[in-house]
Order: structure tokens, then sequence, then C-alpha cells
């Protein structure tokens, strides 16, 4: 399922609490780790990967589109050398997909109903 530009346009409006159509790192931290779950080390590693799109190091709604279906909470998929966190709460007892991962961690620090693991080489799982 790809995700439509309005469903993108609102999670980047949320973020953007001073209204700049740009985000920065912090309006990511604040979003993505305090409401959403997500760990530092994915919210910074998806900041460097999308962003920062101009000279203030702020990344622009384009370059968060482009990384938008990694910010499923649900589904983790095709990761390399990566510190995966869902905190607390975040999960709210829904089912957790890993798949693809390498050389990779995963907290999942929350309940869940089921949890599939499927082609992790090297990774530490921890539930």
């Amino acid at each position: 399922k790809r995700s439509k530009e309005p469903e993108m346009r609102k999670a980047f409006d949320d973020m953007d609490t001073s209204g700049s159509n740009a985000l920065s790192l912090e309006d990511l931290r604040s979003y993505m780790a305090d409401y959403l779950g997500f760990g530092l080390a994915e919210v910074t590693r998806f900041f460097q990967q999308h962003g920062p799109g101009d000279a203030g190091g702020r990344m622009s709604f384009e370059s968060f589109c482009q990384g938008y279906a990694t910010l499923n909470p649900y589904q983790v998929t095709d990761r390399k050398g990566e510190v995966i966190v869902r905190k607390p709460g975040s999960l709210g007892g829904q089912q957790l997909n890993l798949d693809g991962l390498e050389d990779c961690e995963v907290y999942a620090c929350d309940s869940t109903a089921q949890v599939f693991v499927d082609f992790c080489k090297r990774s530490l799982v921890l539930l």
C-alpha cells in the first residue's frame, strides 16, 4: 500500500510546529520519539538519510515523503546495522513484523499480540 499525499502532509504538518514547512531534528524527535515511541537512534538515522534538504539543516516535505513508508511502527523491513526501539505504549498490543534485518538490534519494550521474524541475520531481538 502506498501512502497518499494528504496523509503524508497531515503527518508532516503535525510535526512542523513552527509552521516553516520544514522539519528540524528536534521536530522529528518530539513527534517520532516522544509521541510515536520510536528510539532516538532511529529518529536520528531517519533525519540523516532523508534530510536535511535546505541550508538551515531542515527536512523538506519532499524529503520527508521519500522516507515516510519507513515510519510504520509495526513493520520493520530491510534494515542494516540499526538500533530499533519501540518504547512502552507504542505498539498498543498490535502485531510486530521484522523482516530482512541484518546486523541490527531490536528492542520491543511493549506488549504485542505476536511477532513475526523472517530473514534476519546476525541480529539481536529482545521482546
